[in-house]
């Protein structure tokens, strides 16, 4: 069996088994897919930038990944301070600098 058919064939039965997840489970599942799909790739590109001794595109993949990063990283804060969850002992709230960026992000 050559290599495309056997990975069409798990893609396959991975699409068979969601309908069997519980939606917590999906929901899961489909958050650190998007995760992995903003920050695997540009961390890729900086690895074959680097090896093949092209520093600008593993500067400008660096550069994306790490917006990727602070992007997801803003975007479940501002979730987290919408849904009022705060973690232990932060009596004050958010940072000035957290509530801007969470501002900024959502327009």
């Amino acid at each position: 069996m050559e290599p495309q058919n056997r990975k069409i064939r798990w893609l396959e039965r991975l699409g068979s088994q969601l309908p069997t997840l519980e939606r917590d489970e999906r929901k899961a599942l489909l958050e650190g897919v998007a995760i992995a799909a903003a920050l695997v790739p540009p961390l890729c590109v900086v690895g074959i930038g680097l090896t093949n001794d092209q520093p600008s595109v593993a500067m400008n993949a660096a550069i994306l990944l790490l917006t990727n990063l602070v992007a997801i990283i803003l975007a479940a804060a501002s979730a987290f301070a919408l849904l009022g969850i705060r973690g232990s002992g932060t009596d004050a709230g958010m940072l000035p600098w957290v509530q801007k960026a969470s501002l900024v992000s959502s327009c």
